[in-house]
Order: structure tokens, then sequence, then C-alpha cells
């Protein structure tokens, strides 16, 4: 049975005759939509009351219709709502995960890198305090050869010495506290500093000779 049949039937004071009459000019709801109460009435057996009922009832049946259609897509949207937002999640965890492994990549990596460069950079202390050691040794023991004379000559140089070699020990922390990619500048400030002790020690050999003399 159509629907349209049956929303007749519906209707109250319509026999067989009459919907089989309506049927024939209007078979869908929604002709019986369109047509006015003059076209309705203009059927064999539908007067004035049948006619607006006629059109009520359609009326009713099309939002009806309507309802359920717009029901069915709620659902339908929902469902696929579901499933596109499972996808996403399911999506995300991957990227997630992927990154998070990179990140943990990244971290290793880097790590490596900063000890490398911290292995670099004690390397070079240690070669800075060993020269400067050795130079700190061989001029003291120059100056006080020398004799009483230059025992101040000697102490100045000491004190010269240490605060060379303080100077280095600035230079190697904050080389670690910045990284490796400070390390070119802190090669250039090590070399400065050990030539900086080499000649401190340096002059005070040739003070001391002097003073020799002297006396």
């Amino acid at each position: 049975m159509s629907d349209v049949a049956s929303t007749l039937e519906q209707v109250k004071g319509i026999g067989p005759a009459t919907r089989t009459a309506v049927l024939d000019e209007f078979p869908t709801l929604d002709s019986i939509d369109k047509a006015s109460l003059e076209q309705l009435e203009a059927v064999n057996g539908v007067g004035p009351a049948t006619a607006k009922a006629i059109k009520d009832a359609v009326a009713k049946a099309e939002k009806d219709t309507a309802g359920a259609r717009t029901k069915k897509a709620a659902t339908k949207a929902q469902s696929s709502t579901k499933k596109a937002a499972k996808q996403a999640g399911g999506q995300a965890k991957r990227a997630a995960s992927a990154s998070g492994d990179d990140v943990r990549k990244a971290a290793k990596q880097t790590r490596g890198q900063a000890e490398k460069a911290a292995k670099d950079v004690r390397g070079a202390a240690a070669e800075v305090a060993d020269a400067a050691g050795d130079t700190v040794e061989g001029t003291v023991v120059e100056l006080r050869e020398a004799g009483e004379p230059v025992g101040e000559q000697a102490d100045n140089t000491v004190a010269q010495l240490k605060a060379a070699l303080t100077s280095v020990q600035n230079i190697l922390t904050a080389a670690i506290d910045a990284g490796k990619e400070q390390w070119p500048e802190t090669e250039r400030q090590l070399k400065a500093a050990l030539t900086s002790v080499k000649k401190a020690g340096a002059s005070a050999v040739d003070a001391a000779g002097s003073l020799r003399k002297r006396d």
C-alpha cells in the first residue's frame, strides 16, 4: 500500500470509492500537498470538511516522514562521526608514538654529542693545565735559583700564573655550560690563555737574568 493510500485511510468520512477517486487525481502525498482545497473539493465525494481533513492528514504524514528521514540521517551521521573519530584517534596515537620515538632518538643523539663535547673540553683542559704547570714549575725554579734579591719577583710571577690558570678554569666551565656549539671559541680562548702563561714564565726568567747581572 502506498503512503498516500494509507494516509487517506486515516481520514474520517472517506470511503473506498472516495479514496479511489482522490488517488486517481492525486496519486502522491506531494500532489495533494500542492493542491488547493478547491481542487480537492472538485473530486467526487469530497466536501469542504473532507478536503481540509485530507490536507491536514497529508501535512502530518509528510511531517512524520521528514522526521523519520531526519532521525535516520542523524543516526547515520552519528555513526560516521564515531567511526571517523575512532580512525582519527588511531592515527593520532600512531603519530604520537612515532613522534615519541623521534624525540627519544634526538635526545639520545644530543646527549651523545654533549658527552663528546665535554670529553673534548676536558682533554683540552688537561693539556693546558699540564703546560701551565710545567711553566710555573720551571719559572719558580729559575727565580729561586737567582737568589734572595728576586724573591719578590718569584712571588709576583707565581701570582700571575695562578691568575692565568683561574682564567683557563673559567673558560672551561663556560664551555661545558654552553655545550658543543661553543667549542671553536673555547679552543681559541684556551690557546690564547696558554700563550699568556708561557709569556708570563718567559718574562719572569728574563727578569731573573737581568737581576742576576745587576747584582
